[in-house]
């Protein structure tokens, strides 16, 4: 777990983040003035951060934050985490994470019976044992499942497209 507590400026203007349920990403919410979190606890994301929404994780809420999260902040729900050394790539790590097995733990970590109910427990979540391959293997992996998604965006949109010009 990687906290980097933010003291929030009144004056300031902050871009929060949150993490879509089903693998489906962070997304940047509108921005909004320091005043307007008041109390609320926030933390910075860099890139390269491992997110995790702990409400909705066992949905599988769950990305890695990229350059265009530089400098963003997410509420004390989003718990960022790092590798502790270099064993692990945390974009492989996240598409583990996102797999049927990688689900099956983070479900056995987040403890409750339903909806939010079900918050992942960081102590729980720290202790998971999970396979690595070696890290070489990790990478490729894991840039071979970012350029498949990249295709299958790019078939989806040109899909669309060419719907709506039949339209």
């Amino acid at each position: 777990l990687h906290r980097r507590a933010v003291e929030v400026e009144p004056g300031a203007e902050y871009r929060e983040v949150g993490v879509r349920s089903f693998g489906r990403g962070i997304f940047h919410k509108e921005p909004i003035a320091g005043t307007d979190l008041g109390s609320k606890r926030v933390f910075r994301i860099e890139p390269g951060d491992l997110v995790i929404s702990n409400v909705f994780a066992w949905e599988g809420a769950i990305a890695v934050a990229s350059e265009a999260e530089e400098g963003m902040i997410g509420s004390h729900r989003f718990m960022t985490f790092r590798p502790k050394d270099d064993r692990t790539d945390t974009a492989w790590l996240a598409w583990f994470l996102l797999s049927e097995p990688g689900l099956e733990l983070i479900r056995r970590a987040s403890p409750g019976s339903a909806g939010r109910n079900r918050t992942l427990a960081i102590e729980r979540f720290e202790a998971l044992e999970i396979p690595l391959p070696p890290i070489d293997e990790q990478r490729r992996v894991a840039r071979d499942l970012r350029q498949a998604r990249r295709v299958t965006a790019h078939d989806r949109t040109s899909t669309r497209h060419g719907l709506e010009q039949r339209h």
